[in-house]
């Protein structure tokens, strides 16, 4: 039994004959949207790696802000594998310093940079965030600071390095 047609709501799949092959500009567009997602791979592997060559070749200021699927921005993922020289290439692109890990909706701990810097005892990391504008006591979602973090490990150069800096 066939289905029934309510006249502005098509039930069958059009033919392929009737479809045709898509437009120059919708070729275009397809080819745009693929380079902007290799090209964001690419920023997130250069930052992953270290490769500093393949995130300047790549970034823009759209990538630059995206998040993969742990919630980490290219900065985040180049903060966490210790890599000073994607970094920086980083933050000279725009990135945010203070931007902080995860998505809004409450599922997982949110940290900004500087806190990641001084969980995994990065000083030099840390310096360079803290050159770059970092706010030394942004707080993670449950409300920890990088010197909370610094002083519970034990990373002495960390902590003392946000002492040295700390305003108050």
């Amino acid at each position: 039994m066939p289905l029934p047609s309510l006249g502005f709501l098509r039930l069958t799949p059009p033919k392929p004959e009737d479809v045709g092959a898509p437009s120059s500009d919708t070729r275009d567009l397809i080819e745009r949207v693929r380079d902007y997602h290799v090209k964001r791979e690419r920023v997130f592997l250069g930052a992953e790696t270290g490769n500093v060559q393949l995130i300047n070749d790549n970034v823009g200021r759209l990538n630059i802000h995206r998040r993969n699927d742990r919630g980490y921005t290219p900065l985040h993922v180049a903060v966490d594998a210790g890599h000073l020289d994607a970094v920086e290439a980083l933050l000279r692109a725009g990135a945010r310093v203070d931007a902080r890990t995860g998505f809004a909706d409450g599922t997982e701990l949110r940290m900004p940079s500087i806190y990641m810097a001084a969980k995994e005892n990065h000083v030099d990391i840390l310096a360079a965030l803290l050159d770059a504008g970092a706010d030394i006591n942004r707080r993670t979602s449950d409300g920890r600071t990088a010197i909370m973090v610094a002083a519970r490990r034990g990373h002495e150069e960390c902590f003392d390095e946000l002492i040295a800096r700390d305003p108050d």
